[in-house]
Parts: structure tokens; sequence; C-alpha cells
């Protein structure tokens, strides 16, 4: 496993701007058991296999990239070329208040009977952009090549099929040209408008959003079943702590899974592990006891801790999972650049399963806008996801969750490395004061001069100017003497 990856994270630096590279080194994933599984075909994860088939890591202090639109764009069929991707200015959509980019591989069965596998590759990108910041006001019209940046020039040869899906919004959308597809085949609860072939219709088509007249008797808020909020506690450079609270929203007890990770240098005490939860009917909190727990320490240098816990969430209460940890003193070729800015933690995530009787009274009490876009297992496009085939009964997968929260910034006991430059800068100073007179000394050609009246003696041999200084002494010497006589 260790050379499999390896081989795949030096393939994917290659081509990705990211520090991939630290994916591979053991201190930085871990091996989950309940919170993840790898897709497709793979054999079954254990508690003894873990660790050799499934890794997980993360790069939290990483900053977007927008260098990355070009690797993704080139692993297309027809790359920036023609289609929907032709369309994609980096100018212009990394100006969205939110960006994502995703790719995933997995393999699948080619046939019915599964007799041979393949490799499939998904991609997918996600913008949400804030027309009042693009535009002079939310009810202008508003354009694909608007947003986007481009035009399409000739459509992806290779492709299959090329749609654009307008889901129903919140106000009435006003489309022009209207949609070219019939909405028999499609979930007309949710989607509005199609149009195919989409390198026909993308240049031309804008959208203007009208207020509605009549409120909807359907709920505005979010939808959101179960939410996450992960942040850092305590003060100073030794001790620390990491709060994690999940808010159950749903009139039912929900089960599930926390999985949370701490690097070595912010070693987590597991005698602090803490669980409670606090409902609407109590002011004060209760302790809880989780179903089950899973914790690895971690060590030094070696390997991460993360903690794994399978909650059942009360209705209407927010459960609070909190623990502390100590901050480790590195070494100062460790600490990972901009270190007195803070190091970031790794998010923690929630995973939950809605069955399909609460599935089908959560959308029945809310707007279709609302319900969740992510793709489910059984659905490798928006078209399989949004067909009405699929929404009349729901398979295996649907209402499957998985949250992510923020990752906090703890500061480290950091050490001083304005030191050395402060050292360095002082040593250059004097450097450069004394580097004037050392220079023309050490450059300069060396020629005496000589006084008027010493000529004949410069000439003279060494022995013989050393025979002519000891006789002017003792001449000196005689006179001292008589003059004492005298």
């Amino acid at each position: 496993m260790g050379l499999v990856l390896s081989l795949n994270i030096r393939a994917l630096s290659g081509q990705f701007c990211a520090s991939l590279s630290q994916l591979g080194l053991p201190h930085s994933y871990i091996s989950p058991l309940m919170s993840y599984r790898p897709s497709g075909l793979t054999q079954q994860l254990t508690f003894n296999n873990a660790s050799e088939i499934f890794r997980y890591a993360q790069l939290p202090h990483e900053e977007v990239c927008t260098e990355n639109l070009t690797p993704w764009s080139k692993l297309l069929p027809c790359k920036k070329l023609g289609g929907l991707a032709s369309m994609l200015k980096p100018k212009s959509i990394f100006k969205a208040a939110y960006n994502a980019m995703y790719i995933g591989v997995r393999r699948v069965c080619s046939g019915s009977q599964c007799k041979q596998s393949s490799l499939e590759l998904r991609q997918s990108l996600t913008f949400v952009f804030d027309r009042r910041y693009s535009y002079s006001s939310v009810q202008e019209s508003w354009s694909l090549t608007g947003l986007l940046g481009g035009r399409i020039n000739k459509s992806c040869q290779i492709a299959r099929r090329s749609e654009i899906i307008i889901l129903h919004s919140q106000s009435r959308l006003d489309l022009k040209p209207s949609g070219s597809s019939s909405l028999v085949s499609w979930d007309s609860h949710r989607v509005l408008a199609v149009y195919t072939p989409a390198h026909d219709f993308a240049n031309d088509l804008t959208i203007t959003s009208v207020p509605p007249v009549e409120t909807s008797r359907f709920s505005t808020g979010t939808g959101d079943s179960i939410s996450v909020m992960k942040y850092a506690t305590g003060r100073g450079d030794i001790d620390g702590g990491v709060r994690i609270e999940l808010c159950n929203h749903l009139s039912l007890p929900t089960r599930a899974i926390l999985l949370d990770s701490s690097p070595w240098y912010a070693e987590i005490y597991f005698s602090s592990l803490s669980v409670a939860y606090q409902s609407e009917m109590n002011d004060a909190p209760i302790n809880m006891a989780p179903d089950r727990v899973i914790f690895q320490p971690s060590v030094q240098l070696e390997q991460m801790a993360f903690l794994e816990l399978l909650l059942t969430l009360p209705s209407r209460a927010c459960v609070t999972v909190s623990y502390a940890f100590k901050k480790i003193l590195m070494h100062w070729n460790e600490y990972l650049p901009d270190a007195n800015h803070g190091i970031f933690l790794p998010a923690a995530t929630v995973i939950y399963q809605l069955s399909p009787d609460q599935l089908n009274r959560q959308r029945a009490a809310s707007n279709p806008i609302t319900w969740e876009l992510s793709l489910p297992p059984r659905a490798s496009t928006y078209a399989e996801y949004l067909s009405a085939v699929n929404h009349t009964e729901l398979e295996i997968g649907e209402g499957f969750v998985r949250l992510y929260s923020e990752t906090p910034l703890i500061r480290l006991p950091v050490p001083d490395f304005s030191m050395p430059f402060n050292a360095l800068c002082l040593v250059c100073s004097v450097v450069a004061l004394l580097f004037g007179g050392v220079h023309k000394l050490t450059t300069s050609a060396m020629v005496p001069v000589i006084a008027e009246g010493d000529e004949e003696v410069v000439d003279k041999p060494p022995i013989v100017r050393l025979c002519q200084k000891l006789k002017a002494v003792l001449r000196y010497v005689r006179g001292q003497k008589h003059s004492k006589s005298d």
C-alpha cells in the first residue's frame, strides 16, 4: 500500500498545484474505520486491514490555487477547446464567493454481471456567485457568459450529451430563450428547464429573477437536518482544546458518526473527552455516553491522532464534544511556513443516513429548492440524479449526507525566527563598514614614499642600510657620553 500510494502521489504532484507530497508521509494521514469507505469495487474494510487499503488525509493549511483549473481541464476529453469547459475563464470564475473542485476515481463494473471492471473518472466544479457584486441589481438579467467569462465556439464531439439544467429558485426565473427539452423525463419538482445541446444555447441564454408575489407555504431555510461547528478553545502556548457542536434539527433522534483528527504536535488527552447535549427544554447540559468510541493516539513525528464517535443525536438538541490537547514544541525545521500566523487543525466530518421515511417527511415539509444536491453513489451525473425515474423511488444511498466543519486556527509555541535574521543584518552591516578599508588594503599596491635626501640610502642593499643605522646609533651614544663628561 505504501508503494502504490507514493506512486500515485508522485503522479498527482506533477499535475496539480498543492503540497500533495505531504499526504504520503505517515504523520499526515489516518485510517478511519466508520466514517469513510472506499468507493467502487474494493475489498471489505475491517479493523485489521483498514491501514492497508484505505487512507485519509487533509491539507487544512493550503490556500486555494487558481492554477489547478488548467490541469483539471486537461483531464476532460476536449480539454478547454470545446463544449461547456471553453466558457471557464479563471479571471471571472474565481471571483465567486465559493468554489470547489472535485476529482474522483473509482473502480466500477463494466457490465450488468460485473465480469469485468473499469476505472471511472468523475470531475465537477462548484461555484457560488453573489450577483450583488457583479451586477447593479439582483433583478438585473444575467447570463452564463457574464458569470463564467467565456463563450462556446464549438461543441465537444466526443461528449455523448451536453445539457444545461435550470433548477427552481425562491424567486421566479424568466428564461430567454425558453427550455428546448421536454420535462417529461425530469423531476418537475426541482427542474425548471433543460437546454440540449448546451452549445446551441449557452452563449445567448439570459436569466432574470422576478420576486415572488405569493408567499410559499414551504420553509425558506437551508433545510439542513444536522449542522456542525468546530472551534478552538484555551489560551497560551502550552495547553489548548477543541469544541465541536452537532445540532440535530429533526424531530426524531438521528445516529451520526463524528470523525476528528489532530496532528502529532497537538497531542490529545483522551481522558479529557467530554460529550454532553443540551435541548430546548433544558438549560444545563447533560452528559451522555457515545454508542462507540475509536481513538488512535498520536506518535511524535510518526502518526496523527484521530477520534471516531458513534452518537445518537437527540431531537431538537445540540451535542457538544470537547477535549484538551497539549502543544508540542517542535524543532525549528519542522514548522510549517508562516508558523507565526498559526497552524490550522483538520476539519471535522460528520456523516448520517436518513431513512426513507425521514427523507420523505423532510422533503414534504421543505421546499424542493432546499433539497440535497450532492450526487448519491447510484448516480454518476446530475442527469441521472434529477430524472423522473429516480424520483419515484428512493434507492440505496439516498439520504446520505457528509458535512465538513471549519478548520480552526491555533497558535503553537514558535521560536524567534527573526533572531537569525537580526544577527545576519548586524554582521552584514559590520562587514559593509569594514569592507572598504579592508578591500583597499588587500587590493592596492604598497608603494614606499621616499623623503628628500634619502634617495642614496634607499638604493643601497638592506644589509648596508642596516649597518649605516647601527653606526648612526653608535655615534649618537658616543656623543651623549662626551656631553656628560664635559
